[in-house]
């Protein structure tokens, strides 16, 4: 009896601590991703203000795909992806740098909580941890999380999809199902 205790007493320091290490993980890497995005990149490419319009026009009457959000846009760019990134702009009422590279950079910081749920789920604590080290200065992860491109958001799809299949395999049910 007295080592199921002991033992559940340890169990929930690791789990706190590791619940900690996480929480600051993500910390980390929130900031990287929404910290100065006015700033940062310096550069507005033709692309990313391309993305900014069209993210924007989902909201205008008559504008390019409209509330037809699984439809496709500019280059075959899925909807939903361009107005999910304008959702910043419309629920503040205002269209800036700022407000619209918001939807990708907390789409970046929501697709780092998914995939770490995801990567602890599939291999355990320890790998969602070096997960998140490595994940968290990843050029293309910030960079796509910064500016007002689609992308990112389909790594948030992906993790998703990724965390339930992985319930799924692990207890089949049709619950889970």
């Amino acid at each position: 009896m007295a080592n199921s205790d002991a033992s559940s007493g340890s169990g929930k320091v690791l789990t706190r601590s590791y619940g900690v290490v996480v929480i600051a993980l993500l910390a980390i890497g929130a900031a990287v991703r929404l910290v100065s995005l006015n700033d940062l990149p310096p550069q507005v490419h033709n692309d990313e203000s391309s993305s900014i319009v069209d993210g924007i026009m989902h909201f205008m009457p008559g504008g390019r795909g409209g509330w037809a959000l699984f439809g496709s846009c500019f280059g075959g760019h899925p909807n939903l992806s361009y107005w999910l990134n304008a959702i910043p702009s419309r629920v503040l009422g205002e269209v800036s740098l700022w407000s619209a590279r918001l939807g990708a950079a907390l789409g970046g910081v929501l697709s780092l909580v998914i995939l770490a749920l995801f990567v602890n789920k599939a291999y355990g604590r320890r790998i969602a941890i070096f997960f998140l080290i490595f994940i968290l200065p990843y050029h293309y992860h910030v960079h796509f999380s910064r500016t007002a491109f689609p992308y990112v958001h389909a790594l948030v799809g992906m993790g998703l999809v990724s965390y339930a299949f992985t319930i799924f395999l692990k207890s089949p049910s049709v619950k889970s199902a």
